[in-house]
């Protein structure tokens, strides 16, 4: 039987989306509990850090809202 956790992380490697950034609280230790081996998890000290962190690869792209902001940045 296929667990959500299960579910989740292989929607995450078909989507490409290996990356994830967080700041874990007790509710989320279990699905951190045997990361699996071809993900990265940035930790960020406050929420909004690990926010930031994860908008900017996004953001550099030329995708989204920070188009404009970000015009001529480099990735």
């Amino acid at each position: 039987m296929t667990t959500v956790r299960d579910a989740f992380f292989d929607f995450c490697r078909r989507s490409g989306m290996t990356t994830m950034f967080g700041n874990p609280g007790s509710t989320e230790l279990n699905m951190l509990r045997d990361f699996p081996d071809d993900f990265r998890y940035i930790l960020g000290l406050q929420e909004t850090v690990a926010v930031a962190a994860a908008a900017r690869p996004y953001r550099h792209r030329g995708c989204g809202a920070g188009r404009g902001a970000d015009r001529g940045a480099r990735p």
